[in-house]
C-alpha cells in the first residue's frame, strides 16, 4: 500500500546518506546512524515527509513509529488519488 516502508528506503530514494545529509544540513553519517538505529528523532518527520510526497511518494508512518491516527491530515502519506481513479470513482457514485 505504502512506497516507502523503512529507514533505508527513505535513504535511498531521497539520494543516499551524503545527498540526504546535505538536502537536511546534517552529516552523512548522522543518516547512516538512522538506519543503524531504525530510528529517525521526531523533528525530520515532516520535513522527510513533505519530500518524499514531492517525489510522489508515500510512506508508511510505521516508519516514524507513528500510527495511521498519529498522522490523520497532517500530511497525505498515502499517494493522492490520480485524476483517472478519481474519475472513475466519482462516476461510481
Amino acid at each position: 500500500m505504502y512506497d516507502i516502508n523503512s529507514i533505508s528506503e527513505i535513504v535511498a530514494e531521497l539520494g543516499g546518506p551524503s545527498k540526504l545529509g546535505a538536502l537536511l544540513g546534517v552529516t552523512s553519517e548522522c543518516v547512516s546512524n538512522w538506519i543503524a538505529r531504525d530510528y529517525i528523532p521526531g523533528g525530520w518527520h515532516m520535513q522527510i515527509a513533505a519530500m518524499l510526497h514531492r517525489n510522489g511518494k508515500s510512506i508508511d508512518p510505521k516508519v516514524f513509529k507513528l500510527t495511521e491516527k498519529d498522522v490523520e491530515g497532517l500530511l497525505p502519506f498515502k499517494r493522492p488519488l490520480g485524476r483517472r481513479h478519481r474519475q472513475s470513482r466519482a462516476a461510481s457514485v
